[in-house]
């Protein structure tokens, strides 16, 4: 997909978030709340056929099946609310179990020092294959998973929203274009998807624990999925009092695209807190609603360490896509081809790092290499060792840029850029053939880019939120 027919798509889902705006049967449909180009995640974007067993029919008695799947006979979470003395709460931080091994962390891994203060109640939205049951015996106090289950009324009263959000849609009409009648039966399609289906379970859930505690503020993740407007919405319907903080606390990408838009002010954070100057900046430009404030929280990502001065690796750190993998070893196997003496530590994503068929991959290619080093340390360990570090979607690339380490973005064909330094300017270090990968690595030495990197993450200060 070509950056224009990628700008035509996001208008035209954008359009239809703004007309659906206040009927949440339609705006709760999370597959037109698109958040940036990724060539993975588009992929749902580029085939609108809508395949025989994925027709109507079919998922209604998917979504059936939902009723019963989902069904929750005695809610713990709302039963532990209750018994906290809530005079004491005054926020809720709602973060995410991605992988089991969080739980080893004393910490909360996207708000470790909000999430740890007595006042403070945290709820987990689970991502993981794990029941809540299993990952709850673990958490620390003030802690909750937000289950995804409902009682049997709830769910049936989910179904019928889903039914009503296919019907909303059918009577939508679409521009006199054969592509845009195809998008739009594609979301009414989806209006009865499982997604669909724990977006208006999660509204009632988070609803109902507001509602319980009553904050005075709600702090989430900005990245601009549906349940972080969900989240808002629902926090506006309690009291309007509360404060709702979004937390910018990941990367900036050049094709960014709902996370930015204003469809309502019920579904707008009134503050945004990013990660520093750079991210700051960007966001203020690019936020629609003007009266949403920004700030800098800085990230704990923020970390300073005295590098072993001879460090001669560079660091591999895909993304959590098979396909980002390939093509990261893909192109470090040809440098080894010509430079042995390089030595390469491939650092695994979180959800990729306990995956059999990769760690299978990785070894059979592998095998033939004495200069690579499959990494079961800390990233600090990893960081430790590396002269550059090799990246196309991660953002440790910016963590290692803080502490002068060479970030390198693997350009591939032609695609749209999924670089979060993509604003840096150092466009040197864009790279896409090996013999400029082994000019910077040995000869490099401008540090423009460490000043760029430490004003994109600052270091975490979490007495500003004192002043929300």
């Amino acid at each position: 997909m070509n950056n224009q027919d990628y700008k035509r798509l996001c208008n035209f889902l954008n359009d239809f978030l703004s007309r659906n705006k206040q009927n949440e049967n339609t705006f709760f449909i999370s597959w037109p709340h698109l958040l940036r180009y990724h060539d993975q995640e588009i992929k749902n974007y580029k085939n609108l056929n809508i395949s025989f067993f994925q027709r109507a029919f079919f998922k209604i008695i998917k979504l059936i099946t939902q009723i019963f799947y989902r069904l929750e006979f005695f809610d713990g979470s709302k039963q532990y609310i209750k018994k906290l003395n809530k005079q004491n709460l005054n926020t809720i931080v709602i973060s995410h179990m991605i992988n089991p091994n969080q739980l080893a962390y004393k910490k909360d891994f996207y708000f470790p020092d909000i999430a740890m203060t007595q006042n403070t109640l945290t709820c987990m939205i689970n991502h993981t294959k794990f029941s809540n049951e299993v990952l709850s015996k673990k958490l620390p106090s003030n802690t909750i998973i937000i289950s995804r289950n409902s009682d049997l009324k709830t769910n049936i009263s989910i179904f019928f929203k889903c039914i009503k959000g296919f019907i909303d849609t059918q009577f939508q009409k679409s521009k006199k274009n054969h592509l845009f009648f195809k998008i739009l039966k594609k979301i009414q399609n989806e209006s009865l998807s499982s997604s669909t289906f724990l977006n208006h379970s999660f509204k009632k859930k988070i609803k109902n624990i507001i509602k319980e505690v009553i904050p005075q503020k709600v702090i989430f993740t900005y990245e601009g999925y549906p349940y972080e407007k969900i989240i808002i919405s629902a926090a506006r319907e309690v009291s309007t009092n509360i404060k709702c903080v979004g937390y910018q606390h990941s990367g900036i990408f050049k094709s960014q695209n709902v996370v930015y838009k204003s469809f309502d002010q019920k579904y707008d954070p009134d503050y945004v807190l990013c990660t520093g100057k750079i991210t700051a900046e960007h966001c203020k430009k690019k936020i629609e609603n003007k009266e949403t404030i920004v700030k800098v929280l800085g990230t704990q990502k923020r970390f300073d360490l005295d590098l072993n001065k001879r460090r001669k690796s560079c660091l591999i750190v895909p993304e959590g896509y098979f396909s980002e993998l390939k093509i990261l070893l893909k192109f470090c196997i040809k440098i080894s081809l010509q430079d042995s003496t390089i030595p390469f530590i491939l650092r695994l994503h979180p959800n990729t790092y306990n995956d059999k068929k990769i760690k299978s991959y990785v070894t059979k290619r592998l095998k033939l290499f004495d200069n690579f080093e499959i990494s079961n340390t800390s990233l600090k360990n990893d960081l430790m060792k590396s002269k550059t570090v090799l990246y196309r979607g991660s953002t440790v690339a910016v963590q290692a840029g803080c502490l002068g380490i060479i970030p390198l973005y693997l350009k591939y064909k032609s695609e749209m850029s999924i670089d979060p330094l993509f604003n840096m300017g150092e466009s040197k270090l864009k790279i896409k053939k090996v013999d400029e990968f082994l000019s910077i690595h040995r000869n490099f030495r401008d540090k423009k880019f460490k000043v760029y990197c430490q004003n994109y993450y600052a270091h975490f200060d979490k007495t500003m939120l004192k002043h929300i």
